[in-house]
């Protein structure tokens, strides 16, 4: 038992009687501990046994090096209990030697303190012999010696104590052994302090510990056994058994044996195969068999619907043995609500189900599979619509079966973007049909529409639907893909009528040709490549955006694998150009684009796309599949194009076999003309700035060649990327990039604790350097490498020529606007030094659109429009377009930042992400 409260009150009665004895009022201290220099509170019990404990408690008694009793007796050997202010030490009484007298303790520095009062001295509780010298559970224990008469407790090993004896006399005592103590020596104390805290007992220590045996756990053999079954683990004294562990469930309740000869428990639903362990009060552990849990089988489904079919929102019957173990029911992509009846399990069909087995889970883990079965899923039909179909205007209907299934209704191709479609489904039961009405959006385009179910299928009408425009000009792009540089060429109607073009929100302000029936313009600066559409301000205020999707794709080089003129013939002319190291020798390079160039010459076409060894490019944008056809290529296409990932570039660089090729198609109703690499845009530029071989153990050194002036990173631009190249000796490595004095850069403190970054299994790392990483290189001593376990070779910089402005981060975040009751206002008011921005500086605003309705205003700390974009629309509210606004930053704005209040940007229907200046 702790003592802290009866040591407390010892040293209030030491103090209370040094008041008494002390000189005059104001040289008393009632308080008789120090935080320095050792002092002496009480020593206590008092008397005390020969051969028993005394406790002395104080201030920094861990400095005693020797306690000396009256009668010339010195004791050196001292436990110590706790030590600073309030500390506490112990010392065995000698048997032979100590007088009545004062205690005193002798520090490091050779200083004594003695107590006041004299230690006294009762009868000395001597145990001679303990039996047996080990005992079991229940054993009776018998201790022989003298004064065992004034015995009012024993304590075990376990801290266990011991107040009813079943026999007591002067020179014997004998006790039964609690099932949980430990192996220890064996305390006797005249005090009993389970009844009586406040006393400090004498203590005497046995010579010899007590030997605790183990229980005898009897390890069954390997059974199986079904949740709630009883289990029976037999053995001897188990009641030493503190706890059971099964696998799966950890520690389960149990029901002991009054004899202790057997424990019972309920096996959990959570348990699982494996060992049964039951642990001792010691902490050791006892197998006592293996089990293995009844799981779920002969598992059977079958459709509850008349039909017969697994439709979403109909029901399935599950049959098999045991099914009262299952806690949860899955299908594929879907989790089923569910109930047991007569011992089967029936299921509603999720409309997230997709096809694949039905999952039957248990609490224990295990799992149990029905056949897989097919879910249904909507199909066309056919689609009636007028003859002409115009956007914002026309409704078509499209009959087929389980339509009730959709979902979501789109026109258009991922591409260009997919534009939602407003639907209704009507049931035709006559014939077993339904119809979808749908309305054709007004920035709808010519595409297949495809319907889409909860569970993710989808149908899509096999040509696309042809869509005009009913509106007060019509344009038509001359070329569908634009390289920069190049202008945009436009044939039409009414064009003259157009006042304002907008792309990505950078109005258009170089006119080549400007007719009513034709128009050429260049990119306005600042656009890169990308997918767009026009924004439109006519003469008469009228905004609209041009439906039709064009393209501008960056500067690129173009190098053929093969050319030719070569007819797929209905399947029976395979292409197989060559040679096998085609692409290799065209350096192809993950991130580059593949082109297949082709001709048509029937309604219906189609042709696969394999590598050099016929395995099969699956594409996402072909649905995971590698065929491109009349269903999912745009009308008037001459090539289909796409982008090259570490997959694709294995298998269109995998040589040495001897019987590739480069490239190999197959189908039907086209002519393949060519097959190409492009290589897009700005050329990568690798500045080595330090190479060597500096090798870093467990902390014990870093690489700090380019800190301190060992290179100037005044001269290093925001977006430059810093790339370094290493070999890591152990799984533990880590890798800090930090300044002159090893703290983490800002950008990567936040991707792990103290910014060291895991690089086991890698040999390189490469990031981008913000503005305020070159802040802290610039103004505190430059790069140091630091971590553990690597040894570093390279550093580089990375630039790239001729890619155009880099955009830097000056915001990142998430603000919902309004509407018009909330703004971004963090840039605004101090929040950003807009007097470091240079005219011309194009501003960046990333944001999602929540209301296609609303819009966007870059204001001053007032949220006064901008000057160069009040005159675009009502107070400068410019309407909200997908990717975002990029805004050319004029003078006239930049000195309306700087003294009016910054940058605000406000408005309606949008949740804005980040802000990036370049």
């Amino acid at each position: 038992m702790k003592n802290t409260l009866k040591y407390s009150v010892l040293a209030a009665i030491c103090v209370i009687m040094s008041v008494f004895t002390g000189c005059a009022p104001a040289s008393l201290d009632t308080d008789q501990f120090a935080d320095t220099g050792i002092t002496l509170a009480a020593v206590q019990p008092n008397p005390v046994m020969r051969g028993g404990v005394l406790n002395i408690v104080g201030s920094n008694l861990q400095d005693v090096t020797e306690v000396r009793f009256a009668g010339g007796v010195t004791v050196t050997d001292i436990e110590k209990i706790s030590s600073g202010r309030k500390s506490e030490i112990r010392v065995k009484v000698p048997l032979e030697g100590p007088e009545v007298g004062p205690v005193t303790i002798v520090g490091r520095d050779g200083k004594t303190f003695s107590t006041i009062a004299d230690l006294t001295y009762t009868e000395a509780i001597e145990v001679t012999s303990i039996t047996p010298a080990t005992a079991w559970s229940g054993d009776e224990i018998t201790i022989k010696g003298e004064y065992l008469n004034i015995v009012q407790e024993i304590i075990l090993g376990g801290d266990i104590y011991v107040t009813e004896f079943s026999a007591q006399s002067r020179h014997e005592l004998k006790f039964v052994l609690p099932s949980n103590a430990l192996t220890g020596y064996v305390i006797l104390g005249d005090v009993n302090e389970v009844i009586d805290e406040n006393t400090i007992p004498n203590k005497v220590y046995s010579p010899e510990e007590l030997v605790v045996g183990d229980p005898t756990v009897v390890k069954a053999e390997k059974a199986v056994y079904k949740a709630g079954d009883l289990i029976t683990v037999k053995g001897a004294h188990l009641d030493m058994i503190e706890r059971v562990n099964l696998p799966g469930a950890g520690s389960v309740d149990y029901m002991l044996a009054e004899d202790g000869s057997s424990i019972r428990f309920e096996l959990p639903y959570t348990a699982n195969d494996g060992e049964m362990v039951l642990v001792s009060f010691a902490g050791k552990e006892f197998s006592a068999g293996e089990i293995e849990t009844v799981t779920v089988s002969d598992v059977a489904i079958a459709p509850l619907a008349e039909d017969g079919r697994y439709k979403a929102g109909t029901q399935v019957e599950i049959t098999g043995e045991d099914l009262d173990l299952v806690s949860k029911v899955e299908f594929v992509n879907a989790e089923a609500s569910w109930y047991l009846s007569d011992g089967k399990i029936i299921a509603d069909i999720p409309a997230a189900a997709q096809d694949g087995p039905v999952t039957l889970l248990l609490a224990s883990g295990k799992k149990a599979y029905s056949d897989e079965i097919e879910v249904v899923k909507p199909e066309i039909i056919a689609w009636e619509g007028p003859k002409t179909i115009v956007a914002g205007k026309s409704e078509m209907d499209i009959i087929g079966t389980d339509l009730d299934l959709v979902t979501s209704v789109k026109m258009g191709i991922k591409a260009e973007g997919f534009v939602e479609c407003t639907f209704v489904v009507e049931e035709i039961p006559e014939i077993s049909t339904y119809k979808l009405t749908l309305k054709v959006p007004r920035d709808a385009y010519t595409s297949p529409i495809t319907l889409t179910s909860a569970a993710g299928y989808e149908d899509a009408t096999d040509d696309s639907i042809e869509i005009t425009y009913d509106e007060a000009i019509s344009i038509t792009f001359t070329e569908s893909e634009v390289g920069l540089g190049r202008p945009i060429m436009i044939t039409g109607e009414n064009l003259l009528k157009i006042d304002q073009i907008y792309i990505k929100g950078k109005r258009v302000v170089d006119y080549g040709l400007r007719n009513d029936d034709a128009m050429s313009f260049a990119i306005p600066e600042g656009i890169g490549p990308g997918v767009y559409r026009l924004q439109i301000f006519l003469m008469d205020g009228t905004e609209l955006v041009w439906p039709v999707a064009f393209s501008i794709s960056a500067p690129y080089t173009e190098d053929f694998v093969w050319r030719g003129f070569h007819d797929l013939a209905g399947w029976g002319a395979n292409l197989e150009a060559g040679p096998e190291d085609g692409f290799v020798q065209v350096g192809l390079q993950v991130g580059d684009l593949v082109r297949v160039y082709y001709e048509t010459y029937n309604d219906w076409w189609q042709f696969k796309l394999q590598d050099g060894h016929w395995q099969p490019i699956n594409l996402e944008v072909l649905g995971g599949e590698n065929t491109v056809s009349a269903n999912n290529a745009p009308s008037g296409n001459t090539f289909f194009a796409f982008e090259v990932t570490d997959e694709i570039y294995q298998q269109l660089t995998l040589t040495g076999q001897g019987w590739g090729y480069s490239f190999v198609i197959n189908g039907e109703g086209a002519y393949i003309t060519g097959i190409s690499k492009i290589h897009f845009g700005a050329a990568e530029k690798r500045t080595v700035i330090w190479e060597g071989s500096v090798t870093v153990g467990n902390w014990d050194g870093s690489m700090g060649a380019l800190s301190w002036g060992g290179y100037d990173w005044s001269t290093v631009e925001a977006g430059t990327k810093l790339a370094v190249s290493f070999t890591a000796d152990s799984d533990d490595a880590v890798m800090r990039f930090g300044n002159g004095s090893w703290q983490s850069l800002p950008s990567l403190a936040g991707l792990a604790q103290d910014g060291n970054l895991p690089i086991a299994g890698l040999t390189s790392y490469e990031f981008e350097l913000t503005a305020a990483d070159l802040a802290e290189l610039v103004n505190n001593g430059g790069l140091v490498i630091c971590g553990a376990f690597w040894t570093i070779t390279e550093v580089v910089l990375v630039t790239m020529e001729g890619g155009g402005p880099v955009e830097e981060t000056i915001w990142e975040g998430s603000v919902s606007a309004g509407p018009w009751a909330n703004a971004m206002s963090d840039l605004s008011w101090g929040g950003y030094d807009w007097s470091t921005v240079s005219a011309g500086t194009i501003l960046c605003a990333h944001y999602t659109i929540d209301d296609p309705d609303g819009c966007i205003r870059f204001g001053n700390g007032s949220w006064v429009s901008l000057p160069s974009l009040a005159g675009l629309a009502t107070d400068g509210n410019l309407p909200l377009q997908e990717g975002g606004h990029e805004v050319e930053l004029t003078q006239a704005d930049l000195d309306e930042l700087v003294a009016n209040g910054g940058l605000v940007i406000c408005g309606a229907g949008f949740t804005i992400t980040s802000v990036g200046l370049k």
